[in-house]
């Protein structure tokens, strides 16, 4: 069995939450309309989020753990 990583399961836990708001954004926007939203709300999260990553170019990542 592969290894499990977290990114697989922030997806798993994220859908019910876009399913919830894709389907009541629907009836104001229609399809379209409410895939746009939560397809503009996802990417403003990771945009947001990245830009809050702390370069580490140049930093030593030999970490010794005690």
């Amino acid at each position: 069995m592969p290894p499990l990583t977290t990114a697989p399961n922030f997806v798993r836990g994220a859908v019910p939450l876009l399913t919830a708001g894709f389907q009541a954004l629907k009836p104001e926007l229609g399809v379209p309309g409410a895939a746009l939203g939560v397809g503009v709300a996802c990417l403003s999260v990771a945009l947001l989020s990245v830009w809050q990553l702390e370069e580490t170019f140049g930093r030593d990542l030999d970490f010794v753990e005690e």
